[in-house]
């Protein structure tokens, strides 16, 4: 591995590198530049070092590149499967505020309440995130809640909560739509949300981005968020530009190439929410109100006003002062 950061932290040499491997003095100039002692030794190890070289190109090469295709974006799920999906939402909400376990909106589904008030369309699952204190009381609440909904837990990935009349999904031991559920701890200072080693996403949030938590509009409900869920949104994805992934966690493989898009692309097609700073905060720590208008073809959908941490996504009370000064 030091190797391999040693040549990808100098592209300008690294193909002169390359091309002097056919030649005796091109060796040596390599050996000698490279900072690691084996390549001090005989041709053997030169050899284990090309090959080193030739799997990294071949992953570099084989990486999914996302097209900026819009007919890729089509809703994930039927009406049956977003009813199961939802439901077990509700279950799951209603039994974590029984046993007084907390948790918020998180990746793909915090996005989704952000830009549509509910399920990105194109997407398949709903992300939460519980404390890990929490975790063994988590599993003791949702297991007691079979046969009519089921927990897999795995240390190796997400948890999962489906209805049991999920379908199974094939090679698998668990079924799908699921909710994924995901952990975090706090530090003093940071939120750490840490997935498991089959997931490998780890997230990492000053705490001033997430507490107190606030709640959002979802699908019809109110769910716990980040208490600055613009902020958050952004040490994660790029909010305006919409992704449809390769991968399918319905059939468990890849279906297609994944596609980027600007949202702008594709808000003639789905319900995008629209905000404007209506005024100062009224609360302790809210810079500005906000109206969130879910909208769709100039048809207002729904509208939500909510306190704003950071004014109004980014377009709040000081955005609007020093767009003003700016003007005058």
């Amino acid at each position: 591995m030091i190797l391999v950061a040693s040549l990808l932290s100098a592209p300008k040499t690294a193909g002169h590198w390359l091309a002097s491997l056919g030649h005796r003095k091109g060796v040596q100039r390599l050996r000698s530049s490279l900072p690691y002692p084996c390549f001090r030794w005989k041709r053997p190890l030169l050899a284990c070092f090309l090959l080193v070289i030739l799997l990294v190109v071949v992953k570099i090469m084989r990486r999914p590149r996302c097209a900026r295709e819009p007919t890729q974006f089509q809703p994930a799920l039927t009406v049956q499967q977003r009813e199961l999906l939802l439901d077990a939402l509700d279950e799951f909400q209603t039994t974590l505020r029984k046993a007084q376990i907390p948790f918020f909106m998180y990746d793909g589904t915090l996005l989704g309440s952000w830009r549509h008030h509910g399920l990105i369309p194109w997407d398949e699952d709903i992300d939460v995130a519980v404390p890990f204190v929490d975790k063994d009381r988590l599993r003791v609440v949702l297991e007691q809640l079979k046969p009519g909904y089921i927990l897999h837990a795995d240390e190796l990935r997400r948890w999962k909560f489906y209805s049991s009349l999920a379908a199974p999904v094939g090679g698998k031991t668990w079924s799908a739509p699921f909710i994924d559920i995901s952990f975090y701890n706090r530090t003093g200072t940071h939120v750490v949300v840490a997935d498991p080693p089959g997931d490998g996403i780890v997230v990492v949030w000053p705490q001033g981005h997430v507490f107190p938590l606030t709640f959002r509009p979802f699908e019809g409900r109110q769910l716990l968020a980040p208490r600055n869920t613009y902020a958050a949104l952004k040490m994660m994805v790029e909010i305006d530009l919409c992704r449809v992934e390769a991968y399918s966690h319905l059939k468990v493989r890849y279906v297609r190439k994944c596609s980027d898009v600007l949202c702008a692309d594709i808000q003639h097609r789905f319900p995008f929410v629209v905000r404007m700073f209506v005024g100062e905060g009224v609360c302790e720590g809210c810079e500005g109100v906000c109206e969130e208008s879910l909208v769709l073809n100039r048809a207002v959908i729904s509208q939500v006003v909510l306190n704003y941490s950071d004014g109004c996504g980014g377009y709040g009370q000081k955005y609007i002062k020093k767009l003003l000064s700016s003007l005058l």
